[in-house]
């Protein structure tokens, strides 16, 4: 296991966590301060069809940020994994559909738990719903993302959930020496 490329995934995950969160909660703030005069995240607290709204652009939000950014903005790419050096490796002739699968549906929504992704999904069915199932959502991500976690650190392959969704290896950009391909490739027996 490539320690350098563990430790980088790590911080390019809590730079996209960070800028994720913020992407999620403008228009959410923007709603809750125009329409109750209180800046909040706390969605229950706008009438219902509002909340609903602002939840939904908080998604988009961060579909923008975690998909359109790495598909036509950096190749590849979210913002963390750019200022800290790293590609997401994918499949070249389903690159679009690879992408989504492994940015969409592995990162946000089934390892979403540790994103702002997570809270939103479970808030929009809760609005939708009638019942609040944020709390339990939230429980039930959180075993996810910690088996994801526990692949990446412990698995023969060193993949999260939303690599091996995504067909995706992640690689080291090494300026000195072009791209440093550290693909935690499957070992074969």
């Amino acid at each position: 296991m490539d320690k350098e490329l563990l430790i980088k995934r790590g911080i390019a995950f809590f730079i996209d966590f960070y800028l994720g969160a913020l992407v999620s909660t403008i228009p959410i703030s923007i709603i809750s301060v125009t329409t109750i005069k209180t800046m909040t995240q706390n969605v229950f607290l706008l009438e219902k069809d509002i909340a609903i709204i602002a939840v939904m652009l908080g998604l988009f939000m961060l579909c923008i940020y975690y998909f359109v950014v790495p598909s036509y903005i950096f190749p590849s790419q979210t913002v963390g994994k750019k200022i800290i050096g790293i590609t997401i490796d994918l499949n070249q002739k389903k690159k679009q559909k690879s992408l989504f699968k492994r940015q969409v549906i592995g990162y946000m929504l089934l390892e979403g738990s540790l994103t702002p992704t997570g809270k939103l999904v479970f808030q929009l069915i809760s609005l939708l719903s009638g019942y609040n199932i944020v709390s339990i959502g939230l429980d039930v991500g959180n075993y996810i993302t910690i088996a994801s976690v526990g692949l990446l650190l412990c698995g023969r392959r060193h993949l999260m959930i939303h690599d091996y969704l995504g067909k995706s290896n992640v690689i080291i950009n090494n300026s000195e020496k072009g791209k440093r391909i550290v693909k935690l490739k499957e070992k074969k027996i």
